[in-house]
């Protein structure tokens, strides 16, 4: 589902971008644009500009107006466990009063 994600943020453009892998790891990835391996899209903004080799990367927002992702919480809601439940509350309560505006960086 991700993969398709952002495949689609290109279809949109005049240009197909290059795919030459996946990585199921964010270190990986910042790991490779460190080591000069390509760029990379993230949904998400590390706390650091440098990796776990010490080398720098930096993390740039995108200005176009993209699709939302969507983000999606699974559980046996038949018998939740407690702590479950208080984790999906936690997630309704921050989405619904800060809405997704909140999870936006810029600058």
């Amino acid at each position: 589902m991700a993969a398709s994600y952002y495949e689609g943020l290109f279809q949109s453009g005049t240009r197909q971008a290059p795919v030459v892998a996946y990585a199921n790891s964010t270190e990986m990835v910042r790991s490779l644009v460190a080591a000069e391996r390509g760029c990379a899209i993230l949904n998400m903004l590390p706390l650091t500009n440098e990796t776990y080799g010490g080398a720098s990367v930096v993390a740039r927002p995108i200005s176009d107006t993209l699709p939302p992702l969507t983000l999606a919480l699974g559980y046996d809601s038949t018998r939740p466990r407690r702590i479950v439940q208080d984790f999906a509350q936690a997630c309704r309560d921050h989405f619904g009063k800060t809405g997704p505006t909140q999870c936006i960086i810029s600058g």
